[in-house]
């Protein structure tokens, strides 16, 4: 099932377009103007499909009457006259050949362009329509639906660290605006624990049966339609007041500014390859780290903020009581800085219009892998131009990183009061 939901997801848009066109019309009934590389290469994807297309169309007289790859080639009005209702255009010339051709469109015949923006756009939201109505007919997720129909969204991954949940979902319940849809996200199980947190606080609640936590963010989403701001939080975030208001005000201002179009913004996060030296510069500790820990580097690994428990218990002493350290920066100005590499997406706030863009969080074909859906949502970040940013006068507390768990869990037994 996991192979299928990521071969829709990652099936090339104009192979999918061109399908979609194929079952919308009876067989023949579709041509596809050009018979070049292009065509060849949308042919050899169809496979046995290729035998719907009725012909291809070319202006060259030399070309017309014979076959290629094993379709006849026509003229435009000739196609028509025998029943063609939907012409493809098949080149990276789309637009002088759409201009050559669309009065067609007058008699009756859509003209199907792969490289408008509306064609891509659309091929992803079916995509992602698609994978949720077959994951909806499987019956691998249930949905408890308390939807205020919000145009704003929180989604919390949760399931597996329930020690966490009485200070990091009861921040949430405390700080989270009265307009805000808040769903519980399981990836791989259903906790009836998690299910009466959401009751409680009227939050909805989605479990998949299938641990993959892109599918689970993404049906969560999905279900949500009214979302256009969509925060989201792994359970080992301790959020502090107005998170919310604040991040979505650092990305309207970072719109607003015009340098940048943000793929995504983020907060201060104290345990974070990135933002650990603005928080400690912000505390006037950056040094000090430096000279305990023998390192101030910018990085996604192979840094002791993200391995070293001494380091991350070192950070936390510093930064508790957690709504101290996050008055003081949220004093300071208005500041934003980019990111430069790979950034961990436990607490990150992008719009649905982006998610749809890239097609969803991009769903891996094993069950239980982690990180797929950061990796993927940075990369392309880069590839659109979509910048990551981080918002300086807004705060969080990241628990830890894997090999700093254990450690830590003695740390928040010693210090739980600080935590709440």
């Amino acid at each position: 099932m996991l192979r299928r939901f990521h071969d829709i997801q990652q099936r090339d848009w104009r192979i999918q377009t061109v399908i979609e066109t194929l079952d919308q019309y009876n067989d023949k009934e579709v041509a596809i103007y050009g018979t070049g590389k292009h065509t060849e290469w949308i042919l050899d994807e169809l496979g046995p499909l290729a035998n719907k297309i009725s012909c291809l169309l070319d202006r060259d007289a030399s070309a017309v009457g014979k076959l290629k790859f094993g379709l006849p080639v026509q003229k435009l009005d000739e196609a028509i006259m025998a029943g063609v209702k939907a012409i493809v255009i098949s080149s990276t010339f789309e637009e002088i050949i759409y201009e050559r051709i669309k009065h067609v469109v007058q008699q009756g015949v859509e003209v199907i362009r792969l490289y408008a923006k509306e064609t891509i756009d659309k091929s992803k939201k079916d995509a992602i329509k698609q994978i949720q109505t077959m994951a909806c007919e499987s019956n691998i997720y249930t949905f408890v639906d308390r939807r205020k129909n919000s145009d704003q969204l929180l989604i919390v991954l949760a399931g597996y660290k329930p020690y966490l949940w009485p200070f990091t979902l009861e921040r949430i319940a405390r700080h989270a605006p009265s307009n805000l849809d808040i769903c519980l996200v399981s990836s791989g199980l259903y906790s009836e624990e998690l299910a009466n947190w959401a009751e409680h606080h009227h939050w909805s609640y989605l479990s998949t049966m299938i641990n993959e936590v892109s599918l689970a963010q993404n049906l969560a989403i999905a279900e949500h339609p009214e979302a256009e701001w969509i925060y989201k939080l792994d359970e080992d975030i301790f959020i502090t007041d107005q998170y919310f208001e604040h991040l979505r005000s650092g990305y309207e201002h970072i719109e607003e500014e015009g340098l940048f179009n943000p793929g995504f913004v983020a907060p201060i996060i104290n345990v974070n390859g990135y933002t650990y030296i603005e928080f400690l510069k912000s505390m006037g500790l950056d040094q000090k780290y430096k000279q305990i820990f023998g390192e101030l580097r910018y990085a996604a690994n192979g840094i002791k903020c993200h391995s070293d428990p001494e380091a991350a218990q070192w950070i936390w002493q510093h930064s508790l009581p957690l709504d101290e350290a996050a008055r003081k920066i949220a004093s300071q100005a208005f500041h934003y800085s980019t990111v430069p590499h790979r950034f961990s997406i436990g607490a990150i706030l992008l719009k649905r219009e982006y998610w749809e863009k890239i097609g969803g969080f991009k769903i891996g074909t094993k069950e239980g892998i982690l990180g797929g859906d950061e990796e993927d949502l940075c990369r392309k970040c880069m590839e659109h131009s979509r910048v990551m940013c981080v918002v300086h006068n807004v705060f969080c507390g990241h628990f830890s990183f894997f090999l700093q768990e254990e450690s830590m869990k003695r740390f928040l037994e010693r210090h739980k009061e600080l935590f709440l």
